[in-house]
C-alpha cells in the first residue's frame, strides 16, 4: 500500500519491462555463479589432474571457442563441476565426447538459440 500522500503509477501490461536475466548459484549443492546467457555446457567429474585439459582439449579439436571457464568443487578431491560459457553453439556430438572422457561423471549443455 503506498502511503499517504504518495500515488502509484500503474502501467498497462504492454508497457511493463520484465528482465529475463538469471544467475545459476547452486548445481548438485555446489555453489557456482553464471548467468546462462552465453552457450554453455556443465561437466560433472571428480576433483582429479586432467579433466580440465582433457575437456578443453576436446573442445579446441571440435572448433568451439571458450567465453568463460569457472571451477568449482565440494572438496579437494571430491566432486567438481566446470562451467563453460562458449561463443559458438554447442554441437550435440561435442557433448558426447565429452561423456565418453574417463572420470567424466555427466555432461549438459544449454544453447542459447534453441527453444527450452
Amino acid at each position: 500500500r503506498p502511503a499517504a500522500g504518495s500515488s502509484t503509477i500503474v502501467a498497462p501490461l504492454p508497457f511493463i519491462s520484465l528482465s529475463t536475466r538469471i544467475k545459476i548459484c547452486e548445481i548438485d549443492g555446489i555453489c557456482t555463479n553464471f548467468s546462462g546467457e552465453y552457450n554453455t555446457i556443465i561437466v560433472h567429474n571428480m576433483d582429479t589432474p586432467g579433466h580440465v585439459a582433457q575437456v578443453t582439449t576436446t573442445l579446441a579439436q571440435k572448433n568451439v571457442n571458450i567465453a568463460t571457464m569457472q571451477l568449482y568443487r565440494n572438496t579437494q578431491g571430491g566432486y567438481a563441476v566446470m562451467i563453460i560459457e562458449c561463443d559458438d553453439i554447442i554441437p550435440k556430438n561435442t557433448l558426447e565426447w565429452l561423456q565418453d572422457l574417463d572420470g567424466i561423471i555427466k555432461v549438459t549443455s544449454y544453447n542459447v538459440e534453441e527453444e527450452v
